[in-house]
């Protein structure tokens, strides 16, 4: 409670200046939560376990600036 005493009430133009904390950007390739990805045509099939075929599709999200594989059924 000791910190409440050294408070002071922000006024609408002091507000406008304030930034938001830092935000550790997601780097897994495989992940992107943005809502504008889309696919970029490209398939290919990788091979897991020595004999099990999986098939992945090609996204790109223009929001993150990258392209990465995701397993498809």
């Amino acid at each position: 409670m000791e910190n409440m005493k050294n408070t002071k009430k922000l006024n609408e133009e002091a507000m406008e200046n304030v930034n938001g904390g830092y935000a550790k950007p997601d780097v897994s390739p495989k992940r992107c939560h943005h809502p504008n990805k889309y696919k970029t045509g490209a398939e290919r099939e990788e091979i897991h376990w020595l004999f099990f075929k999986q098939r992945q599709c090609e996204y790109c999200c223009p929001d993150c600036q990258r392209t990465f594989w995701v397993d498809e059924d």
